[in-house]
């Protein structure tokens, strides 16, 4: 019987309704694929971008606070300031976007997104085109309604690519379709959440509606708006960062098919890694405090690579026969981009989940320093590639900046954490020798040229065995298959 109250209980729970979004996402895909261009895809790819960045700094860290005090009354204090933060900074996106909208298109290179940016107060209103709101899925995550954000995911996806569907039957696809409908469907699950929430901790968050303790919080968690808040905004410039310089010294298309080629390679981040992060959060703040946060951190580490790097190195080997297969001719290069990034993608979707250490341990300052030289390695890495002219090249620079600083993170983490080299050796060739007769019998199709099909099918070959050995390594998971359900809150 698997403990519900359990670590990976609680990520299948977040994974339970983030896997029905992302299957409903995969099966639509090819239809959207072929409703809209790569030139859509770079205009909603752009306006996404700019909706993120400001996102980073919506509550200025304060809803990472939550989860720390030991008391839920603390907590609720936080919460009240997280959202009156997040309420603040979008309506002082206002008066920005009325009046700098123009200019703030033409630095990008992308006229198209002056008639768009009037909608991102709204959009930050509703926290982003994310799942929920960020005040709202830290407070889910401290009282472990799992379930309820599962329920917010699924709404938020089905609600997009329905409305992204329709509105390329009715009329031309074009990226104010893929805009909109991601911002209402974003609204929907942010409300929805809200209302599941309020239901259950309505009366205690009321209550514990005090101004002099909301201050009080502010002050006792500053270094979050100080460091964490700079923190996120300077990662999120980072990740987007080829939106706006691909749009900038290429075209629209060229940050349409990387957009398409990340919302691909993201898939195991967005379905397992995220999941992942927040519960791993949660319980490392108990697991520091126990003294047995190196284990935790060993057996996250241990699944992060066990669900990541086997299954994208495969993918990215028949990258381009995938993508003219399954999406259409016209984004077979998003499959040569997928060649290119896929190790740093893998060496991003093992780190990624694992910063929160920083927070824990209270070293945002460091982190702080960290975030500055990735951002500035990466912005010179994609700057020399237009000086080139060439977004492949730009691309390489790109991933290999990101495997530099990434892999010296992820590093720095282990140690800091106590997880002994010896143990992280292991498990890093372990599943690099699982990888090798995969990687060995794909390669041979390719140097005889297989049919595209028999690429697809060697890889989906490869993927079922790899799945099927190694849920018999987490007794959790094959527990799981036996009964599978949609867990509620």
């Amino acid at each position: 019987m698997m403990k519900k109250s359990g670590f990976l209980w609680n990520v299948l729970k977040l994974v339970s309704g983030t896997t029905v979004a992302q299957l409903i996402t995969i099966l639509c895909a090819p239809l959207l694929s072929r409703i809209y261009r790569p030139e859509d895809y770079g205009a909603y790819n752009v306006f996404i971008s700019c909706v993120t960045l400001v996102l980073g700094v919506l509550c200025l860290g304060y809803e990472m606070a939550i989860l720390l005090p030991a008391e839920d009354g603390e907590a609720a204090s936080l919460f009240w300031a997280s959202l009156g933060t997040a309420l603040f900074i979008s309506v002082l996106t206002l008066p920005i976007v009325t009046w700098g909208k123009d200019w703030i298109a033409q630095m990008i290179n992308s006229p198209e997104l002056s008639g768009y940016l009037w909608l991102l107060p709204i959009c930050l209103l509703f926290g982003g085109i994310d799942y929920g709101h960020p005040t709202l899925n830290y407070w889910a995550t401290r009282r472990n309604h799992f379930g309820k954000l599962a329920t917010a995911r699924i709404v938020s996806t089905v609600c997009t690519i329905f409305l992204q569907i329709a509105a390329g039957i009715v009329g031309p696809g074009l990226g104010r379709s893929l805009i909109i409908s991601a911002i209402v469907g974003g609204a929907l699950s942010a409300i929805l959440l809200f209302a599941q929430l309020w239901k259950e901790d309505g009366r205690f968050l009321a209550g514990h509606f005090d101004l002099q303790k909301i201050i009080k919080g502010i002050t006792r968690y500053r270094k979050f708006p100080l460091f964490d808040s700079w923190t996120t905004l300077i990662n999120y410039a980072s990740w987007f960062l080829p939106s706006f310089l691909l749009a900038r010294y290429f075209s629209l298309k060229e940050v349409g098919l990387y957009g398409f080629t990340i919302r691909f390679l993201a898939i195991p981040m967005v379905l397992i890694g995220g999941a992942i992060a927040q519960v791993f959060t949660k319980q490392a703040v108990s697991a520091k405090a126990e003294g047995r946060l190196a284990d935790l951190l060993e057996n996250v580490l241990r699944s992060l690579i066990a669900f990541g790097m086997f299954p994208m190195l495969v993918v990215a080997m028949i990258a381009p026969s995938l993508f003219k297969v399954v999406f259409g001719p016209q984004w077979v290069e998003s499959g040569v981009y997928t060649q290119i990034l896929v190790v740093w993608m893998i060496v991003w979707f093992v780190s990624s989940p694992l910063f929160n250490v920083f927070y824990i341990l209270e070293k945002q300052d460091y982190y702080l320093a960290f975030s500055i030289v990735v951002f500035v390695l990466r912005c010179v890495a994609l700057v020399i590639g237009g000086w080139l002219g060439n977004a492949r090249w730009a691309l390489a620079l790109f991933a290999l900046s990101g495997i530099l600083t990434h892999g010296y993170i992820l590093i720095k983490i282990i140690f800091d954490c106590g997880v002994p080299r010896s143990r992280v050796k292991g498990i890093i060739i372990n599943y690099v020798i699982k990888f090798l007769p995969a990687g060995a019998m794909i390669f041979a199709a390719l140097l005889l040229k297989a049919t595209d099909l028999m690429q697809l099918a060697l890889a989906a070959l490869a993927l079922a065995i790899y799945v099927y050995f190694e849920a018999r390594s987490f007794p959790q998971i094959r527990g799981l298959l036996f009964r599978l359900r949609v867990p509620v809150g």
